[in-house]
């Protein structure tokens, strides 16, 4: 037996001890609010919702991280792309260039 057992079994024989020398009323009253407790713990209403809560929150971390780790990176760099010619200040010279848009097109046709 080891220090913390002897330690252990020593409090819970002073415990005991003194559990026996209440009076009728105290251990009465400790009886009722012993079976009180253990009835509401075994009868909550609400003990599903935190493992539900856990899961369901680990299914929106899943499916971030997922989302994230599976995006193409040329998806990515296509719109880190686009993203630099919308917010740049210069004018579009190239609208007014139909043979352009011809040209573009037939590119991402082909290749």
């Amino acid at each position: 037996m080891s220090d913390q057992d002897k330690l252990l079994d020593q409090i819970k024989q002073q415990l005991d001890a003194s559990a026996d020398h209440l009076d009728a009323a105290t251990q009465s009253r400790l009886t009722q609010i012993r079976s009180q407790v253990l009835a509401s713990g075994t009868s909550s209403k609400r003990s599903w919702q935190m493992p539900a809560m856990a899961m369901g929150s680990t299914a929106v971390v899943v499916a971030v991280m997922v989302s994230i780790l599976w995006t193409p990176a040329g998806i990515q760099q296509t719109s880190l792309e686009d993203l630099a010619l919308l917010t740049a200040n210069d004018a579009f010279e190239l609208i007014d260039d139909v043979e352009f848009y011809q040209w573009l097109s037939d590119e991402n046709q082909h290749g």
